[in-house]
């Protein structure tokens, strides 16, 4: 696979954990336990001896916040463990700890020191639809969600080593001092959009957006944001998963030329962003939305196998070459992810 990506003028970019654990992992305890970070170093530390020579990039974690919130908050995903709210910012801590670990492990090793090995991060954020007594919920609601969600602690983290995560309920927070900062070349950034709450917490959106089929509205202004503020954690960043499920293919361009744009406007304000990655190329399993959330470049046709490209995909190809040529002297590219 990674031969034919090279031979296709793709640049691979591996990610060592999305969600997934072998059974006999998560029998030991999963990351809940700190000492199994020596299992998942010594996998990462296989697979970079093995396929180092096609792979230059390597995410340790991906936005394990998504998993950690809807595993030990919602339960809806594994482990499935609902309400051990003190247990995300545990096991959280246990991860950024196990990726400073890994990080060091595969520098260390023969071709370590030309690879870039990175972090990726959901970004999201939440915000009452109206003021007023009617969204009191809706607001508290929002600064916990927002709280747990650690964008800045996130930050902090990779700027200090000191990793502090509240959710805003007493006796539940996290503090971890690695005594050191993490070893970290760059952020990849997932964003898609922020939450909007109406008043019984329902996912909603402000007059004169509009919502997509997942439970969130297009609003392109938040990707600048996004990069803006982590930024801050000073080092390059590449925008890993960004996208829409659009099966209808309606606003898919809209959502491509509102969202680069804001790529756009960054990188020429002096954000170090090296690339831009669009999730997906085809259609795919969306957890627990299973396959009916489309967000693929290429339609998948599950009676023929058939993968078709829709028109709003088209918009990406304008906006590959044009961010190639205000990215000057930065590597990394672009392409789309899945």
């Amino acid at each position: 696979m990674l031969e034919c990506m090279k031979a296709k003028d793709c640049i691979p970019h591996a990610t060592l954990w999305h969600y997934t654990h072998p059974s006999w992992f998560e029998d030991l305890g999963g990351f809940e336990r700190r000492e199994n970070a020596a299992y998942f170093i010594e996998y990462a530390r296989v697979l970079f001896l093995r396929f180092r020579r096609h792979v230059q990039l390597w995410t340790t974690f991906n936005e394990p916040i998504v998993a950690l919130l809807g595993g030990y908050g919602m339960g809806i995903v594994p482990p499935g463990k609902p309400l051990r709210i003190a247990r995300i910012g545990q096991v959280y801590a246990n991860m950024l700890e196990a990726h400073d670990l890994c990080y060091r492990e595969l520098k260390a090793l023969p071709g370590g020191a030309t690879a870039r090995v990175g972090f990726v991060h959901n970004y999201a954020t939440f915000v009452p639809l109206k003021d007023g007594l009617l969204y009191l919920g809706a607001r508290v609601f929002s600064r916990f969600a927002t709280n747990m969600w650690a964008n800045q602690g996130l930050i902090d983290f990779f700027r200090t080593g000191v990793f502090e995560w509240h959710s805003g309920i007493p006796g539940t927070g996290t503090r971890r001092d690695l005594g050191r900062r993490p070893g970290l070349d760059f952020i990849g950034v997932n964003f898609y959009s922020r939450g909007v709450l109406g008043m019984f917490l329902q996912p909603t959106c402000f007059p004169g957006e509009e919502m997509t089929e997942m439970p969130y509205a297009m609003w392109p202004r938040g990707m600048y944001e996004c990069l803006k503020h982590l930024a801050d954690a000073g080092v390059p960043l590449l925008v890993s998963e960004n996208g829409i499920s659009d099966s209808k293919d309606a606003v898919r361009g809209a959502w491509i030329d509102g969202y680069l744009a804001e790529v756009e406007r960054a990188i020429e304000d002096g954000i170090d962003v090296r690339g831009y990655l669009y999730w997906t190329l085809t259609d795919n399993f969306e957890w627990q939305f299973g396959f009916n959330m489309r967000f693929g470049l290429f339609e998948w046709v599950p009676e023929t196998g058939e993968r078709v490209l829709r028109e709003g995909s088209k918009r990406l190809l304008p906006w590959f070459a044009k961010l190639r040529r205000v990215r000057v002297g930065r590597k990394y590219g672009g392409g789309a992810r899945g």
